[in-house]
């Protein structure tokens, strides 16, 4: 059938293809949401932003009940950079199943893109306490409670991460800055190490162990980690800094 070949195209990344079937579906059956949502899906992913919103939309006329469709319309709205029309979308969701945990990941988010971050913190603390053992949302909340200038908070956040999963190279990167913040630097290139053992083509972890090891006076170490960031594809204002700093000792 059309809608079998439609699903098997974009399951091969045929995109283009799919969306051409799909548009077609959504005319021969326009109460089917699906067939909205799976066009969505496919305009999205070709850069058709607009046009995937309106596919979206059309979806939820067609379900308002279905708390995944304005889900689905803040995850959009929130890459277009629509933050407070974002924030409407998931809290209409919340409105409808206050259960999710996702509802809350995604408006912790929006409020980030905001830099809202002690209350993006609080709504991922509430993501946690209805999934109390993923990790990830552990991590997530380290680095918004660091941003807010929580870091004791951030600090045990980044523990309990790390007692759930000790090689996610995030939450090292994190516990590394925050030692750093703290002036325990050695400490700090012991968290960074561990980041870029599990991770050794993060160029970000190598700028940041340069900066640390250039402070510490270890300046033949820091230039090769500092070159490495660059041969990594970072040409970041602070690595180009660190740099010149590293030229002149």
């Amino acid at each position: 059938s059309t809608r079998t070949l439609a699903r098997v195209l974009e399951q091969h990344g045929e995109t283009s293809r799919a969306i051409a079937l799909y548009s077609g579906l959504v005319r021969e059956h326009d109460k089917d949401t699906s067939l909205f949502a799976a066009l969505a899906r496919n305009l999205d992913k070709a850069g058709y932003q607009g046009e995937a919103l309106k596919a979206w939309q059309s979806a939820r006329d067609r379900d308002p009940s279905d708390p995944h469709l304005p889900f689905q319309i803040a995850g959009l709205l929130l890459k277009t950079g629509e933050f407070e029309q974002a924030k409407r979308e998931i809290c209409s969701c919340l409105r409808i199943n206050p259960y999710q945990p996702a509802y809350f990941v995604r408006y912790a988010q929006i409020l980030a893109k905001r830099e809202d971050f002690s209350e993006a913190a609080r709504m991922l603390e509430k993501a946690i306490t209805l999934a109390p053992h993923q990790e990830h949302l552990y991590s997530q909340l380290t680095w918004f409670l660091m941003q807010a200038g929580e870091d004791s908070a951030a600090e045990k956040a980044a523990h309990t991460a790390l007692s759930m999963n000790s090689d996610n190279p995030v939450t090292h990167a994190h516990l590394s800055r925050l030692m750093a913040r703290q002036n325990q630097t050695e400490e700090a290139i012991r968290y960074i190490d561990t980041a870029i053992s599990l991770n050794p083509e993060n160029p970000f972890y190598h700028e940041h162990l340069g900066e640390l090891l250039l402070h510490a006076g270890k300046t033949e170490d820091a230039i090769r980690h500092l070159h490495r960031s660059r041969e990594l594809g970072s040409q970041s204002p602070r690595l180009m800094s660190l740099l010149k700093e590293a030229s002149r000792q």
